[in-house]
């Protein structure tokens, strides 16, 4: 992705061992038309869940990228 100019690395200023991806702002019309097959199928999956099944997926989602944080 990196050498197709959508995305690039940044080094965190605190700690050099960490790289980052960020998104080329300029790209980022590229890479949604790129994830909008994907955006579709998982709305259409979403919509035959119910509102406590989403609840849970979505609290998942969230501790998880948390423990990712920490």
């Amino acid at each position: 992705m990196e050498k197709a100019g959508l995305v690039r690395r940044e080094r965190d200023e605190s700690d050099r061992r960490k790289v980052f991806i960020a998104i080329v702002p300029e790209a980022l019309a590229k890479i949604v038309r790129l994830y909008e097959p994907l955006q579709r199928a998982v709305t259409r999956d979403w919509e035959g869940y119910t509102d406590a099944e989403l609840k849970l997926l979505l609290r998942f989602m969230i501790q998880g990228y948390n423990t990712c944080l920490a």
